[in-house]
């Protein structure tokens, strides 16, 4: 069994303003790395032995990544691109507002409610972003499949962002991907997902730390 650590980076300045980050490389505030290290403790608290570690190539993914990993005694990081959140278009850098305030109140909730098919401005068109996640986590499951078949228990950590981890716990639960924004994920969440030869396991969901 392969059990995979999905973790979301911890804060930035951009999300305390509430400002869409998308594909922008945005880096971890104080705060933010603060709770990297909580984070990074939280798991060494788990006793899991931990084989890799897998991040998004964008730094707010990466630094949370490499606090983790010098918590755990870890010197290198992967970097999958195929993880980094979905680029926004014209909706990165703005603030909820300030969207509301241009498009209107009743696009933005049409995007709330209907993520599949809603046209963003500019921005990667959802499916292509939900196509490019599941490609980049059945590298990282093609990469360990002798893990999951060998009987025994592995874990790796993949810190990404929410998007990204919303389309992989839908993928992993068989949900319809229309219940993206029903999975809440906090900024250094942790969430616990196994993977089984032959079926999927979500353990923990948006755990906090």
């Amino acid at each position: 069994m392969l059990r995979v650590i999905l973790t979301r980076h911890c804060e930035t300045e951009w999300a305390t303003e509430k400002r869409y980050q998308g594909n922008k490389d945005v880096p971890l505030n104080d705060v933010g790395r603060k709770n990297a290290v909580l984070l990074g403790n939280k798991i060494k608290t788990l006793n899991y032995k931990i084989s890799k570690i897998y991040s998004s190539c964008l730094s707010r993914s990466y630094e949370t990544a490499g606090i983790i990993s010098e918590h755990n005694g870890f010197e290198s990081i992967e970097k999958i691109c195929e993880l980094n959140e979905r680029n926004f278009g014209d909706w990165e850098g703005m603030t909820y507002n300030e969207i509301e305030n241009k498009y209107g109140k009743t696009k933005t909730n049409e995007y709330l409610n209907n993520p599949l098919n809603f046209p963003v401005p500019d921005a990667e068109i959802f499916n292509d972003f939900k196509d490019r996640i599941l490609k980049g986590l059945n590298f990282i499951l093609n990469a360990n499949k002798e893990e999951i078949k060998d009987g025994k228990e592995h874990t790796i950590i993949v810190v990404a962002h929410g998007g990204t981890n919303r389309i992989i716990i839908c993928n992993a639960l068989n949900l319809s991907f229309e219940n993206f924004f029903k999975i809440k994920q906090d900024f250094g969440c942790l969430n616990v997902i196994e993977f089984y030869e032959n079926f999927t396991v979500v353990d923990l969901m948006n755990g906090n730390i």
